[in-house]
């Protein structure tokens, strides 16, 4: 079989692509290794409990909601207040995340608090561009030399990226993901499934090709300019290829990424329970260790049941960070049970990942070089997925990538978007 595409990958830049794609009558080729489509955005259901591969957050005003606008994906949920709780030790302090927070907050005096509030006014003015290549440990120590508001610095920053390494990750990226996010979130109804959903119908209706359990066991390319996919027992020629599958394996199929790339990790609880004992306690985290609190079905519809709560426990791993499996449960629960006193005896189910890939790639500082562009060293093999932005990681980076791609390659046949 022949085809203009081949994308390999049916996660959310994958589909993202598939559908810019599916619109320039070209045959478009979408290969997914496993029996569904969607990648960390896939929800499960699970007795009668929708739960996403943990906590899942779309930015209202970033550039993921724009494209998925763009696409005609339906957006629906709710945004979650702004207040919430810092742990410091097992003191309980409001978090000066809104105005009420920072009058109120016993964490800062009044000193530090217009401290912080002006850090705060700084950082959403801040341009990315003048930042430079420094870590986000250097910036936050740059922008303040208080050790409260530094560590308020970190807490959201890993908020906002799940990366738990200041000292090795860039700050222009973190700085652009804070950015976002201070312009509010939301909790999809029945997790990103509704949306990964659309972005299926969406591709077929345009005419692309969607396979399932499709394995790509190597990409080779050919003197004529175009490349043959082994598929299993298939053989696939394209003129075109975009990867948006992990990038480790990615070498595997075909050598054209030479940096070293560490995934962000990390642990999840995820948590079902017929009742909640602090029924106004929805967001929480700990700013001594690298815990998160959040009761996402408080803004989003994700049981079937009218009194279900579902939360989210999670711990930010660092890269060198080696608990056992059994300690890092241990830590999630025993958080839970500072947050949620009593929760086991309400429990209805939970599932627990130790080592949960979050982000294909830490952003660290002057890395990543080989992915400034959606083409690779191989002419026309693109990339595309968490991974392949030097601006944004996450869901911004993976549906924003999907999209440049898919510019790049219509690029080729002298199309526009």
């Amino acid at each position: 079989m022949r085809y203009d595409v081949v994308i390999i990958g049916g996660g959310l830049a994958g589909l993202v692509a598939a559908n810019f794609l599916g619109g320039c009558h070209r045959r478009i080729l979408l290969l997914e290794r496993e029996k569904r489509l969607g990648g960390r955005a896939k929800t499960d259901k699970v007795d009668q409990y929708y739960f996403n591969l943990g906590p899942h957050a779309l930015y209202k005003k970033g550039k993921a909601k724009q494209i998925l606008d763009e696409l005609g994906v339906r957006i629906e949920g709710q945004s979650p207040d702004t207040g919430g709780i810092l742990y410091d030790g097992r003191r309980r302090l409001q978090a000066p995340f809104s105005p009420k927070g920072i009058l109120t907050t016993k964490l800062l005096n009044w000193r530090e608090r217009m401290e912080w509030l002006k850090v705060i006014l700084q950082l959403g003015k801040q341009k990315i561009s003048d930042i430079g290549p420094v870590t986000y440990q250097d910036w936050v120590r740059n922008t303040t030399d208080n050790p409260k508001i530094q560590s308020i610095l970190y807490t959201i920053g890993r908020l906002s990226t799940y990366c738990n390494a200041p000292e090795l990750t860039d700050a222009r990226v973190i700085v652009n993901q804070l950015q976002s996010a201070f312009k509010g979130v939301t909790y999809l109804d029945s997790g990103w499934q509704k949306m990964v959903d659309q972005l299926y119908e969406k591709a077929k209706s345009k005419g692309v090709v969607i396979q399932k359990g499709s394995f790509v066991k190597q990409i080779i390319p050919k003197d004529d300019h175009e490349f043959l996919l082994e598929v299993g027992n298939q053989q696939i020629f394209a003129e075109q290829v975009l990867y948006t599958g992990e990038p480790s394996k990615l070498n595997n199929l075909i050598d054209c990424i030479n940096d070293d790339i560490t995934p962000v990790k990390a642990a999840v609880l995820d948590v079902a329970l017929n009742h909640l004992p602090k029924p106004k306690l929805t967001f929480a985290m700990s700013l001594e260790e690298s815990y998160y609190y959040a009761l996402h079905s408080k803004y989003a519809q994700l049981s079937e049941q009218s009194k279900g709560y579902v939360l989210h426990v999670m711990k930010y791993l660092h890269p060198e960070e080696n608990n056992t499996t059994k300690q890092l449960k241990v830590e999630l629960e025993s958080f839970l049970d500072i947050v949620q006193p009593g929760w086991r005896q309400f429990l209805e189910t939970s599932r627990f990942f130790p080592n949960l890939t979050v982000n294909q790639r830490l952003p660290e500082v002057c890395q990543n070089q080989s992915i400034n562009d959606p083409e690779t060293t191989v002419p026309n093999l693109f990339i595309a997925g968490d991974w392949a932005s030097n601006e944004s990681i996450l869901s911004e980076a993976s549906i924003s990538t999907g999209k440049n791609a898919a510019q790049a390659m219509m690029n080729k046949w002298q199309v526009s978007l």
